[in-house]
């Protein structure tokens, strides 16, 4: 545990595991049912909602969406797998699309949907597993709600980041640009750098837990700046901010509520998070320095003939990272 001694319960594992990967969690009840603990909520919705959620959600679109899901992953709580749905697909196209036009226009996550169930894997390559950061957490969580969760995916990428791109040197979750794209432009500029008898200042850095510590707040506001359209915002930030998990092992079991994070495995997930960290890239490439990132990765490269100025700008650029975060 974080103090320092070991856990003494299979209740004290479960709590930490959460509490390390599910930041602020609270715990609701561990004796009741995750359904038990899920507030409802009604609100009013204009006319417009249903058009876009209409023009975004069609049964092509639905059909597209469960064909490319491998059909015998584990499901959600619900039980329900991805081949029941490509099966019956000519059964289920017609109230699936009238559920999820419904869920996108009025912001409201079914109650199924919202509930997780967490299961900790092992992270390869460890040397020591007695801390819980060597586990990882893999979220099963409904396909229904997968499938509208692609559906939004698209959306994002074949329309919003399409008039307003992520910034060019974000190389992760982009058609055309990966670790090699970022090595080969990196590698270069530190080479021309050598050959004019310059020195290359370069710090790499690592987000620790940015998937699980993103506020709703830093997706609303990211999402604004793109102008996505309000109904998708609202139902993006329902689906972050509405999570009841729980976790168990032997006869324990724990039901916490999320408060901030990104959803372990969700569809939309890296593209929320691509959106956020790209203000950072944004402030600073305004700094007149050479910037990358690859998900929660990033680099700053600062070249020229004296080194003490070249450490004192890094300092600063350092400090408005540590701010931004």
């Amino acid at each position: 545990m974080p103090n320092g001694k070991w856990t003494e319960s299979s209740e004290e594992v479960i709590q930490n595991l959460l509490q390390t990967h599910f930041p602020g969690c609270v715990v609701v009840n561990g004796d009741t049912s995750p359904m038990d603990n899920i507030p409802q909520r009604i609100r009013w919705i204009p006319s417009y909602s249903w058009e876009i959620a209409k023009s975004l959600i069609t049964e092509d679109r639905i059909k597209w969406a469960f064909e490319s899901m491998a059909p015998y992953k584990s499901p959600g709580d619900d039980g329900i797998l991805p081949v029941l749905v490509q099966y019956g697909m000519q059964y289920a196209i017609t109230p699936i699309c009238k559920l999820y036009r419904a869920s996108l226009a009025t912001g409201y996550i079914p109650l199924s949907w919202r509930i997780a169930r967490v299961s900790f894997v092992p992270t390869p390559g460890r040397l020591d597993y007695t801390n819980s950061k060597a586990f990882r957490p893999i979220s099963l969580t409904s396909f229904l709600l997968k499938g509208l969760d692609k559906l939004v995916d698209r959306y994002l990428r074949s329309e919003t980041l399409v008039d307003l791109p992520l910034h060019p040197r974000q190389h992760a979750y982009q058609a055309g640009k990966s670790t090699e794209s970022a090595l080969h432009q990196l590698v270069e500029r530190v080479e021309r750098a050598l050959e004019a008898k310059q020195y290359s200042l370069g710090v790499f850095f690592d987000i620790e837990g940015a998937f699980d510590h993103t506020s709703t707040t830093a997706v609303r506001k990211a999402l604004k700046e793109r102008k996505v359209v309000r109904p998708v915002i609202e139902w993006i930030v329902a689906m972050i901010g509405q999570r009841t998990i729980y976790a168990s092992q032997g006869v324990t079991k724990l039901v916490v509520k999320t408060l901030r994070g990104l959803t372990q495995g969700g569809v939309t997930s890296p593209t929320m998070w691509a959106l956020v960290a790209d203000s950072l890239l944004k402030w600073l490439s305004n700094q007149v320095i050479y910037t990358q990132g690859f998900a929660d990765d990033g680099t700053v490269l600062i070249i020229g003939a004296f080194l003490s100025t070249l450490c004192e700008i890094m300092q600063r650029v350092l400090r408005g990272i540590e701010k931004w975060c």
